[in-house]
């Protein structure tokens, strides 16, 4: 069974469904304004709703059929329009952004390294750079290194990098960046 197909049964039978944001994302968007997101491998939605109640017009992707269902199920009239979600299998094509396009990126639990540049290209100057991505050793392809995020992005201002502890959880890498101005 491939990833993607994986991960439908995975939201079928009623895993990774929760309604509610991450602290992380509430504490990243506490400070900002409203703008243009992009929400990479999503899930049900529970970011890009929870940025979309808040005035974000909201770019959703994930490769999972299953759980974007779920996502167009939690949409209400007054969200629906701010929430634009597609689906596209990351392991299987090439993701492809607008340079510049948005005020905030998310990539929350989903590691796939050759997609930084991308990601960061679509930061607007100004804007941010979010993640929350599971913490690992040396040699763990599905894990980041303390530290790891930041080389992707240099040249940024590194406004929270650190690493979080949930209880009875694994160790996850908070990280949020901002694209510097243009002089």
């Amino acid at each position: 069974m491939g990833d993607v197909e994986d991960w439908n049964q995975r939201y079928l039978r009623g895993e990774h469904t929760s309604a509610e944001p991450s602290d992380f994302l509430i504490e990243v968007a506490e400070g900002l304004p409203p703008g243009r997101a992009f929400d990479l491998a999503c899930g049900t939605g529970r970011h890009a709703l929870y940025l979309a109640a808040r005035g974000w017009e909201v770019s959703a992707l994930d490769g999972s059929s299953a759980a974007l269902a779920l996502l167009a199920q939690r949409l209400s009239p007054a969200l629906a329009p701010r929430i634009h979600a597609s689906c596209v299998d990351l392991e299987a094509a090439p993701l492809e952004l607008a340079p510049a396009s948005f005020d905030l990126v998310l990539d929350f639990f989903y590691l796939q390294r050759p997609l930084f540049p991308v990601l960061a290209a679509a930061v607007r100057p100004g804007g941010h750079f979010a993640a929350a991505i599971h913490l690992g050793a040396e040699g763990q392809p599905r894990r980041v290194r303390p530290g790891e995020l930041a080389s992707y992005f240099p040249g940024w201002t590194v406004r929270i990098a650190r690493a979080h502890h949930p209880e009875g959880d694994k160790p996850v890498a908070h990280f949020l960046a901002q694209r510097p101005v243009a002089p």
